[in-house]
């Protein structure tokens, strides 16, 4: 058994990084000093991950290729939207924009409920038109993201 010279914990002869600290296993006084500083600065004492919250950012360091530190955090990438249900909503709906708020195209959206409700419908057969050609670019795969720039399904 190697003892860390870093945080003094025991630590098994076949580990190249203290799984406690992270600190190389050959580690000298002035990586100790270091590591000390940034677990400090970092929100860590003696290898626990005292700051709960998840979405502060810790700096990962990597000695011999393996990385340590706190976890970052990844949410969950959202479901992807539906070109179906999209087409749909800009054939019976789109005279107020509800596709486009739908994809996350919210000016766009906006500009087509505002044109109808000020225009008091007269605007509306245009905004109409304009929803029914977004519908088939939709179903034919011309619009293929959202207003995020995430990729639109082809399906339900």
């Amino acid at each position: 058994m190697k003892t860390c010279k870093v945080c003094g914990k025991a630590m098994d002869d076949t580990y190249n990084v203290c799984p406690y600290c992270g600190a190389p296993a050959d580690a000298g006084e002035t990586q100790k000093e270091s590591s000390q500083q940034n677990n400090q600065q970092n929100g860590f004492a003696g290898g626990q991950y005292q700051n709960q919250n998840p979405g502060q950012q810790y700096q990962n360091y990597n000695y011999g290729g393996q990385p340590y530190g706190a976890p970052k955090y990844n949410p969950s990438p959202r479901p992807q939207r539906s070109a179906y249900i999209a087409a749909f909503l800009a054939i019976f709906l789109g005279v107020f924009g509800v596709h486009n708020f739908y994809l996350n195209n919210n000016t766009r959206g906006i500009i087509q409920l505002v044109v109808s409700v000020v225009t008091f419908g007269i605007g509306a057969i245009a905004i109409e038109v304009w929803s029914i050609v977004e519908a088939v670019q939709l179903l034919q795969g011309k619009i293929n993201v959202d207003g995020e720039g995430y990729p639109i399904k082809m399906s339900f």
